[in-house]
């Protein structure tokens, strides 16, 4: 639907977040998968993909930026576009085809330039990296899954910066589980210098919030022309937590304060993109995931 008031069918979560500078912000989300009957989830975990368009893409040897031949498969991949920047992609590639544990996974970053698809439509478009490099993120190599996992890419301002899972050790937050193998927390990683500090272990300042738990699948969410970055910390309950980048501080912004998240069925995925205006604000979409399949 193309205005929020003729989607009076579906569930709305709406906050309204107000910064320490008066910044007024609307977040706004149409949930229409919470319409759908629980019967249905099943149809929703497992549905039925028609291929649009393909294109090629040359591959590149991980070998060339100093990873072995130990890495050979890749979970999480994505990109985005900026003025300054052109088109930028972020990737986490891993050992034992991410799979298989013990494994160690890293993030390698890149451009990509894409050729024309035939006019005839005969030959495809064709991407070719134009650079790539390995964000090094320190991290533990205690544990069965190492290293930095899910990388999102976003930009504030148009300085791009990376969120990401990794396992490691909090100085200011120490946990029974360090010595055999830290938690997993989420930090902050700035490609561009004037994004942030270049890495930082995000701080939440919140009663109630569990230090010592694995923190994953949180995404970023950057207002149109703001400053400001938020992350998306749970969807069931919806919580959001505004992010200073120079303290790497996060305090949640929702009401209610910090409640336990229900990841039984829908967990944080891609960063937010805006995707339209409405009269109650803007409204942001990304796309989330359901919990892991088995794989046995």
């Amino acid at each position: 639907c193309h205005d929020i008031r003729s989607c009076s069918s579906l569930p709305v979560w709406q906050s309204q977040i107000i910064m320490p500078n008066g910044l007024q912000i609307a977040i706004v989300l149409a949930a229409a998968a919470s319409a759908v009957a629980d019967s249905a989830w099943e149809s929703l975990q497992h549905p039925s993909v028609a291929v649009v368009q393909k294109e090629h893409i040359n591959s590149l040897s991980g070998e060339l930026i100093g990873l072995s031949k130990d890495y050979n498969g890749m979970m999480f991949a994505g990109g985005m576009q900026t003025d300054a920047h052109g088109a930028t992609w972020v990737a986490r590639v891993c050992t034992g085809g991410c799979r298989e544990p013990p494994y160690n996974s890293a993030i390698v970053v890149g451009s990509v330039q894409r050729t024309a698809a035939d006019a005839s439509g005969s030959e495809a478009a064709q991407w070719s990296w134009t650079n790539m490099s390995q964000m090094v993120v320190p991290h533990s190599d205690k544990g069965l899954t190492t290293g930095p996992e899910d990388p999102r890419l976003d930009s504030v301002q148009g300085e791009r910066f990376i969120l990401t899972s990794v396992n490691t050790v909090n100085p200011e937050q120490r946990c029974p589980s360090d010595a055999e193998g830290p938690s997993r927390k989420q930090v902050f990683v700035a490609v561009d210098a004037a994004a942030g500090p270049e890495q930082c272990v995000i701080q939440v300042d919140e009663p109630g919030f569990d230090h010592c738990s694995d923190q994953k699948n949180w995404a970023p969410l950057v207002p149109m022309g703001s400053e400001n970055i938020f992350l998306v910390y749970s969807l069931k309950p919806f919580q959001v937590m505004s992010f200073d980048r120079q303290q790497c501080k996060a305090q949640l912004v929702t009401p209610g304060g910090m409640r336990a998240a229900d990841f039984s069925q829908v967990r944080g995925g891609t960063r937010y993109v805006h995707g339209m205006d409405v009269a109650e604000g803007a409204v942001y979409w990304s796309v989330a995931h359901t919990p892991p399949l088995d794989y046995q």
